[in-house]
């Protein structure tokens, strides 16, 4: 299990490292592959979170997932709201991936989010 955690962290890092990525698509058993857009303008906030985060420019983004280490979607959000905040008070302290997807399922931003408890 160690071994597998070490893989997933080094993955993310190199995830991290180069930008655009290609992600397999989770919805049903599609095996489609998205690519990463490169989306400086959109960021994820406030990072530590406590209760929620944010997303700018939300109007390019459709969907909210929210992954823990493991890789395991632990929220799904559809965006509605420009300004909605998405509720992460139910989740553990903790290291989350979160995956912006746009109307067409490009995946359009993957950021690390952390959660503390006050």
């Amino acid at each position: 299990m160690r071994k597998l955690l070490q893989t997933f962290i080094f993955f993310l890092f190199l995830s991290f490292a180069f930008g655009n990525i290609a992600i397999a698509n989770d919805e049903g058993d599609n095996d489609d592959v998205i690519i990463q857009q490169s989306n400086d303008d959109i960021r994820i906030y406030p990072n530590p979170a406590i209760d929620y985060i944010m997303v700018t420019q939300s109007s390019k983004v459709d969907k909210v997932w929210i992954y823990n280490i493991l890789g395991k979607k632990v929220k799904s959000y559809k965006v509605e709201n420009p300004d909605a905040k998405y509720d992460i008070r139910d989740l553990p302290r903790g290291m989350y991936i979160v995956r912006l997807v746009n109307h067409e399922g490009d995946l359009l931003l993957t950021r690390r989010v952390n959660k503390i408890n006050p």
